[in-house]
């Protein structure tokens, strides 16, 4: 806490990260650089004014640590950038919030495949369709989506993971105790059981059309990557699509009628160097293959599970679920790697992944039988086989049969 307040202290006496607070930070190499300033050089410092100066001489945080411990039993937690919970991305680009005001489950800030999904509010059925289908697919691949709240494609994004039982964070541009929109209350509640809703804004900030272009940045910061779904050309979802590109981050775009306004933002950022959006496979694939970090579903209550089990053991040839994962199934083959290799990864496995894959060495088995031996849920069962397919270390077989690859 002690750091979170000190970062507190700081935003609340020379505001939110800018141009001014990032130079006071690189003169003095870093926030705690303030007070080993000698009070003569401080008072002859125009950086500061009189007021702020005393501030500095005379800093004592026993408030802001009231706060903090006042807002986490309200359920509202205060990361600052020195907080390990703070987001690994968002902390590399230019000008991080130095504070983020949270709500839901904190983990989820740094998942190991954020992507960001933005489009117009006032989307056609096209858009909406898309920004639904794309967000719910990405989340069903394993992918944290974030998004702004807004009504529109945001709001399509947000829900598409929630139905999922995926995690998503929703951005806000304003304290985030103000419903913005009227309509995000209930929303706000349900990404929250998975994901979370932050804000650089502190509590009870107002609404304001300054706050938009502040926020944007942090949406397109906190990701691997941008999607832009539709919008036009002078846009805040352009906006955040500047932003990544300036952050050295990957913007997909969804194409459509070229005759379309909505689609004149998408084709101008193509035009520029942005990637079209073919699948969602192929974007978690391309990050998997950089950072090689393990594909984890969503696990789904049992009675709110939103993918079809059937879909997944070849019942449902139209499932789309079933499309995603189809492109995944590796070659039939016998044993992939030798006994230390093996060893190998199934030590680098958790325990529910390595307990199946063993019982899987030994024969192929049903998905039955997978669920007698292992005394698992069947949505959890499901849950690792997909995963474990993902990643080519089993295969699926006719009748719903498994069996290793190892």
């Amino acid at each position: 806490m002690e750091r979170d307040a000190l970062w507190l202290w700081f935003t609340e006496i020379f505001g939110l990260s800018s141009n001014r607070t990032n130079m006071i930070l690189k003169k003095y190499n870093s926030i705690d650089g303030l007070f080993k300033i000698p009070e003569s050089v401080l008072m002859n410092d125009d950086l500061f004014s009189l007021k702020e100066k005393k501030e500095i001489i005379m800093c004592d945080t026993i408030h802001q640590k009231r706060k903090i411990a006042n807002l986490l039993s309200k359920g509202i937690h205060v990361i600052s950038i020195d907080n390990p919970l703070y987001p690994t991305l968002l902390k590399n680009i230019t000008n991080p919030p130095f504070v983020l005001f949270c709500a839901g489950n904190t983990q989820s800030l740094n998942s190991s495949y954020p992507i960001t999904i933005v489009g117009t509010r006032n989307p056609d059925e096209y858009g909406r369709k898309s920004a639904r289908n794309i967000s719910g697919e990405l989340a069903l691949l394993g992918a944290c989506i974030v998004s702004g709240l807004a009504n529109g494609c945001d709001r399509e994004c947000h829900m598409a993971a929630v139905e999922n039982n995926a995690s998503t964070i929703g951005v806000c541009a304003c304290g985030i105790n103000i419903d913005y929109p009227k309509e995000s209350h209930s929303m706000k509640k349900e990404i929250c059981r998975n994901g979370c809703i932050i804000s650089e804004f502190p509590i009870n900030y107002p609404v304001r059309r300054q706050n938009f272009a502040i926020r944007n940045r942090i949406l397109s910061g906190l990701s691997l990557s941008t999607i832009v779904i539709q919008c036009t050309v002078k846009s805040g979802t352009m906006l955040t699509a500047n932003y990544a590109i300036g952050q050295d981050r990957d913007v997909y775009v969804l194409t459509g009628d070229p005759y379309n306004p909505l689609s004149q933002g998408p084709l101008s950022l193509l035009q520029d160097g942005a990637s079209p959006f073919i699948e969602s496979l192929a974007i978690i694939e391309h990050y998997r293959n950089i950072y090689k970090k393990p594909l984890i579903l969503p696990q789904a209550a049992d009675n709110n599970l939103k993918v079809d089990a059937a879909a997944f053991k070849g019942k449902n040839k139209n499932s789309k679920a079933k499309k995603i994962f189809d492109n995944t199934l590796p070659e039939k083959k016998e044993s992939c790697c030798n006994n230390d290799e093996k060893k190998k990864i199934l030590d680098s496995l958790p325990k529910e992944q390595r307990d199946v894959l063993l019982l899987l060495g030994k024969k192929p088995l049903q998905i039955d039988e997978l669920a007698a031996k292992t005394a698992l849920p069947s949505y959890r069962l499901l849950s690792i086989l997909t995963e474990l397919e993902l990643v080519s270390y089993i295969q699926a077989m006719p009748g719903g049969m498994y069996k290793s690859l190892l």
